[in-house]
């Protein structure tokens, strides 16, 4: 089972604002996960972490899958 991380936890470990993670998610320049648009107009996106590919994306290579 894939663990996942939330935003402001994924953003601490980073080293930057939840809000950049997120641009920065939805442009596509970071695959830590997947964004998930909302159902209804107007809603917010969900953001999806993956520990997996944030320790890839760290730098941590070795974890579980």
């Amino acid at each position: 089972m894939t663990q996942r991380v939330s935003v402001v936890a994924a953003a601490k470990e980073i080293g930057c604002h939840p809000e950049y993670l997120r641009r920065q998610m939805k442009a596509g320049a970071w695959d830590l996960g997947n964004v998930v648009k909302p159902a209804a107009k107007g809603g917010n996106n969900e953001y999806f972490i993956f520990r997996t590919k944030l320790d890839k994306f760290l730098g941590k290579e070795g974890g579980e899958e």
